[in-house]
């Protein structure tokens, strides 16, 4: 399966066999070597791409703004597409893989509010890339937010669903105290 991936250009390909949770964890970069800031766009994708999206992620990730940015895909499908009794506010599940543009720069600093000066370069090129990816994509994922995303609402749950999780917020939430930017609004009574 991946003889086609491999084809292009000299990859390093590294296999381990073991039990998920020591191989992330060894993945891992030291926090002490993290990038100091991170920007995120999430997608879905519910068809598999033409030859214009991958043009469009290969001329991104050629003109990236630093060797930490990347597009991340993680594949949907098996359980994943099974909706579990009494269902759930995750309307993804037809989804054939999840996308990641993702941008990572800077380096940790001792003195709080100092700032870097790709900051503007890579949120720009995160948020053009999105937009350049948006005819091929559909949805969001609520736990990576995309900040300023119109029609987040529908992006991230659906409209049935959301409308349903304004009925339980103004159950348990009714006054809105839990809130930021893109918070579930309580439904009006």
């Amino acid at each position: 399966m991946l003889a086609p991936i491999l084809s292009i250009g000299t990859p390093d390909v590294t296999v381990q066999v073991g039990n998920w949770g020591p191989i992330f964890a060894g993945a891992q970069v030291p926090r002490s070597q993290e990038p100091a800031n991170v920007k995120f766009f999430s997608q879905f994708a519910k068809k598999l791409f033409p030859k214009k999206a991958i043009d469009v992620i290969g001329y991104y990730m050629r003109n990236a703004p630093t060797e930490d940015s990347n597009y991340f895909v993680d594949a949907f499908g098996g359980a994943i597409k099974k909706e579990p009794r009494g269902g759930t506010a995750f309307v993804h599940r037809d989804a054939i893989f999840y996308g990641e543009i993702g941008a990572a720069w800077g380096t940790p600093s001792t003195t709080p509010g100092v700032c870097d000066p790709l900051t503007s370069t890579c949120q720009a090129w995160t948020a053009e890339f999105s937009q350049a990816m948006r005819r091929f994509v559909d949805g969001a994922y609520v736990n990576v937010p995309n900040v300023g995303m119109q029609e987040w609402e529908t992006a991230y749950w659906g409209r049935r669903h959301f409308e349903r999780l304004r009925e339980i917020k103004a159950k348990y939430d009714p006054y809105n105290v839990f809130q930021y930017e893109q918070s579930i609004p309580p439904a009006s009574r």
